[in-house]
């Protein structure tokens, strides 16, 4: 009888060490996760951008544009941040704003206009992708290449000519004789722009001609392609073959295929290979 309360008793106190054990490695665990968490600068001046959920079109009609404005500017009012740009393309837009609290300027910015978008399109679930995406800047050539950067947005992705014929950023509004329609709608502070550009001529050549920079300093010189391209591109590619019978292999080779040597965007390529866009980042984050 005592034999067995002593094996009953060392039972009970294995059961405890793994008990501990299993709390120390939860606890450790939790430790790392909270390590990794990225930190975000709260104050200064930010070049921040905001994607769709998966992509998709946001801004579908004149009235979607309209409202994002007007909820910047209530937002803008309510936290006293100033915006030196903006630009707001099919399916993400681009700010560069200066502000005490950016968490807390971006929260409201995105949840205003959630909501406005799930009202109008009941079907919609999520709206952009979180969390949203900002550079802080810290010195005046930085502060220029962010500023051209978003202005030349639309250009660049080959939606017009020339960028004053692109109405939805804050390009028209800094040399306007008169006020801009756009005034009405979101306060931008234009004094960067006036003192840095003589004038709107210089500022449209500076515009158009900008070409952003790599990391390594070079200027990018990558080229935006039609869709049509990528189509005629990926039918060479498959040869008349049914995608879904591809293995993981061929889906691969493609999808840097499409990537590197045709200069497909992330949606272009999602269009053809039933795959996400996380499943497409991952394949082209590998070597």
């Amino acid at each position: 009888m005592e034999g067995e309360m002593v094996m009953e008793r060392s039972k009970f106190d294995n059961l405890l060490y793994l008990r501990r054990l299993n709390r120390e490695m939860n606890s450790r665990k939790s430790a790392v996760k909270k390590s990794k968490k990225r930190s975000r600068v709260k104050s200064g001046n930010f070049h921040v951008y905001v994607r769709g959920f998966e992509s998709r079109r946001v801004f579908v009609d004149d009235e979607d544009h309209m409202m994002f404005l007007v909820i910047v500017n209530e937002v803008l009012k309510e936290t006293n941040f100033i915006i030196y740009s903006y630009i707001i393309m099919v399916n993400h837009f681009h700010l560069l704003i200066e502000t005490n609290d950016l968490p807390a300027v971006m929260g409201q910015i995105m949840f205003r206009y959630s909501l406005w978008y799930k009202r109008k399109h009941p079907a919609v679930v999520k709206v952009f992708e979180t969390p949203y995406g900002s550079s802080p800047i810290y010195n005046p050539v930085r502060f220029k290449d962010c500023f051209l950067y978003i202005l030349s947005n639309a250009k660049r992705a080959r939606m017009c000519e020339k960028h004053e014929d692109f109405f939805w950023s804050s390009a028209n509004q800094y040399f306007a004789k008169r006020s801009h329609l756009l005034d009405s709608y979101i306060e931008v502070n234009k004094s960067y722009a006036l003192q840095e550009y003589s004038s709107e001529e210089a500022f449209n050549l500076d515009v158009n001609t900008y070409k952003p920079f790599r990391k390594d300093g070079k200027r990018t010189l990558r080229c935006y392609v039609s869709d049509s391209y990528v189509a005629d591109f990926f039918k060479r590619l498959v040869n008349n073959k049914d995608v879904r019978i591809l293995d993981n292999a061929e889906i691969v080779y493609i999808i840097k295929s499409l990537r590197y040597d045709c200069s497909a965007t992330y949606p272009q390529i999602r269009a053809h290979i039933n795959k996400s866009l996380n499943y497409i980042r991952k394949v082209l984050a590998t070597p």
